[in-house]
């Protein structure tokens, strides 16, 4: 089903902030989150969330250069995660940031393992929403490698 741009979606799954990934062509997006090559081939859908996630609504994901099969959510022991999750939504307040969803068309692989499918990307900081969110289709780029996320 094509995405229209403007239409609202619900997203659930991995964000980040927009402005990592503005500007940037479907090929430098797939080695900022940590996709293999050619992943985006197909291109992609942006989707901006519409509010912000509340405090049980999101994970910490860490950065992209560990996929998130690797992340060690032990790391996070012995903090407030109430208090990191507050410290996260203060950053997502301020003025011009926006979170958005990176959808590709073409979806996981289940033949590939997730160590071949989700390489180390470049340490854009991501976060999971455990739940489903309202977003709007902001951009949709369809010319790989080149097509570039814009607003």
């Amino acid at each position: 089903m094509p995405t229209i741009l403007h239409s609202t979606i619900q997203v659930s799954g991995f964000i980040t902030l927009k402005k990592f990934l503005l500007g940037r062509n479907l090929q430098q997006i797939e080695r900022l989150l940590g996709f293999h090559s050619g992943r985006l081939k197909q291109g992609a859908t942006f989707a901006e969330l519409i509010s912000l996630p509340g405090l049980n609504e999101f994970d910490f994901a860490g950065y992209s250069q560990v996929a998130s099969h690797r992340f060690d959510t032990r790391a996070l022991a012995g903090y407030d995660i109430n208090k990191l999750k507050s410290n996260v939504l203060e950053v997502w307040n301020k003025p011009g940031e926006k979170l958005v969803k990176v959808i590709a068309t073409m979806g996981h692989n289940a033949a590939l393992s997730n160590d071949l499918q989700y390489p180390p990307g470049s340490g854009v900081p991501q976060w999971k929403l455990i739940v489903r969110k309202q977003a709007m289709v902001s951009c949709v780029v369809a010319d790989y490698p080149e097509g570039v996320y814009r607003d």
